[in-house]
């Protein structure tokens, strides 16, 4: 294989529709530049929320050096990737651009056959996009690369699905050198992700691992090799770690050995991790492993709760039971340790019933775990490919037919989005107030003002954006709560208003 000495690769981080938050470290794009860097490549990273309104300049200075850009997009990045790719195609006509992450995977040829776009590469992008660069360099073409796919210039669209698996036990450890000094700067707390495995062994209904073949086993590093990934990132100063696997409790005899190493090694660190509720029992993590993990460390736990209804748990396939949230907030409290619970509203089938059931379990964990947190109940989406994506189809949902409706549709619906442009959804005023209002609904009011004020604190907002924050946490409790009081759903002008206004009032 000829590298070129002088060119580099270019990888990029565009910026999410409606997401204002800080995305320092996007670990696909470093954990594809880790490996890629191993492999002999030269690589640079360059993310949207670390250049800011430098990025377009970012991006055009570094052409000069690159002889390829890809570009990781998930549906709402679409508007920025097109944006920027524009800006290459104007500037660099004969670089190839190549698009990978969730749009391209879910949508191969109508991503293919932008004009902005080169290649695609679908799924786990490791070997796939080492394999295309080598064809790029060599001057030869990429059929025969497994997930890859391209528009030939008769206008047939060719991807080969015949892939090689990628082993992700052989990933190394993280390329300290791809963080520039901008990145290190940006770096909230030093909070650090961490990915030590990879899929997910369930087969929730709604979940977009349902549609990626690669993402559907379970691949994990052992517990002596996640320790020594937390030593190496701790060497850089990181104070907090945050484990981005989609579910790191899966296997027992792999914590046991990852809390051994931790402990032998005297390692210090706060971190946080997913898992399933029905994880957090006496038969997997029972008290004593989680008093354990809790000196060591873990003070958070992400759970995807999705729903307080038997019948919905039902319909998405979740495996689990109300009873198992109520076990793991409580097991979670008692350790000490904090549960962040996210849920579901709107999913096909849902009833008036199962959302009341919903509001209720969400007031119940607060309840069981006072330092617990709620994300949504956020709106279902429906992946293509996943099984309740036909019954959205068949309820009417019309999927965008080209890159630019997508983002037509990215930049009106994730600011805008109601309940009421989801067809499916029966109980649209209803879904409406209890979606807004949902974390209002459930969790006290002293609480919500404390969680608020630590957010301002953590960012650093102004002394006017706390007070007026204040304010506004205040109102939305008490109209909320009279509206779930008085069964009064009619006439939401607050959630047009505060969707109105969000971006300007939170810049």
């Amino acid at each position: 294989m000829q590298i070129p000495n002088d060119k580099e690769v270019l990888l990029l981080f565009p910026k999410i529709v409606s997401l204002d938050e800080d995305l320092n470290i996007p670990l696909n794009l470093f954990n594809l530049g880790t490996y890629l860097q191993s492999v002999g490549y030269r690589v640079a990273i360059l993310n949207q929320y670390v250049e800011k309104e430098a990025f377009d300049e970012a991006v055009l200075r570094k052409l000069d050096d690159a002889f390829c850009v890809g570009i990781t997009c998930m549906t709402a990045q679409l508007p920025d990737a097109t944006r920027i790719s524009r800006l290459i195609r104007e500037r660099k006509p004969d670089i190839p651009i190549v698009y990978g992450g969730a749009h391209a995977t879910l949508f191969p040829e109508q991503t293919a056959r932008h004009p902005l776009v080169d290649y695609i590469v679908v799924g786990e992008g490791e070997l796939a996009f080492q394999q295309l660069l080598e064809r790029i360099e060599a001057g030869r073409d990429a059929e025969d690369v497994g997930g890859v796919g391209f528009v030939r210039e008769d206008g047939r669209f060719v991807l080969n699905k015949d892939k090689e698996s990628f082993d992700y036990k052989r990933m190394p450890l993280f390329d300290t050198s791809l963080l520039s000094d901008k990145m290190r700067e940006s770096i909230p707390h030093w909070r650090f992700p961490i990915q030590s495995s990879r899929g997910c062994p369930y087969k929730c209904r709604f979940c977009i691992n349902t549609c990626m073949p690669e993402n559907r086993k379970w691949r994990a590093w052992d517990g002596k090799r996640t320790a020594d990934e937390v030593e190496h990132i701790l060497k850089l100063g990181a104070k907090l770690i945050y484990f981005y696997d989609e579910i790191f409790f899966q296997s027992k005899p792999r914590i046991e050995e990852f809390v051994a190493e931790i402990e032998k090694r005297g390692l210090s660190f706060e971190w946080q991790a997913t898992t399933r509720a029905d994880a957090i029992s006496e038969r997997r993590m029972d008290m004593d492993l989680l008093k354990r993990l809790r000196k060591i460390g873990f003070v958070l736990a992400a759970i995807g709760a999705e729903s307080g209804s038997p019948h919905v748990l039902d319909l998405i396939q979740k495996q689990i039971s109300p009873d198992d949230l109520v076990r793991a907030a409580k097991m979670l409290n008692d350790a000490g340790i904090t549960g962040i619970f996210s849920f579901l509203i709107g999913v096909p089938g849902e009833t008036r019933e199962d959302i009341r059931q919903t509001v209720e379990i969400m007031r119940h964990l607060s309840r069981l775990c006072p330092s617990g947190r709620f994300l949504g109940p956020q709106l279902f989406r429906p992946y293509p490919g996943s099984e309740l994506y036909e019954e959205c189809v068949k309820a009417g949902w019309q999927e965008p037919a080209t890159i630019e409706e997508w983002c037509a549709r990215m930049e009106r619906e994730l600011v805008h989005t109601v309940p009421g442009d989801l067809p499916w959804i029966k109980d649209k005023k209803l879904v409406t107030i209890v979606w807004f209002y949902s974390v209002f609904l459930s969790v006290p009011v002293g609480t919500m003002i404390k969680l608020f004020r630590q957010y301002c604190d953590e960012y650093k907002k102004s002394a006017l954006f706390k007070l007026a924050g204040t304010f506004g946490v205040l109102v939305f409790s008490m109209m909320g709560r009279l509206r779930y009081a008085l069964n009064f759903y009619s006439f939401p002008i607050e959630v047009a208003l505060f969707k109105k206004y969000r971006l300007p009032l939170s810049s």
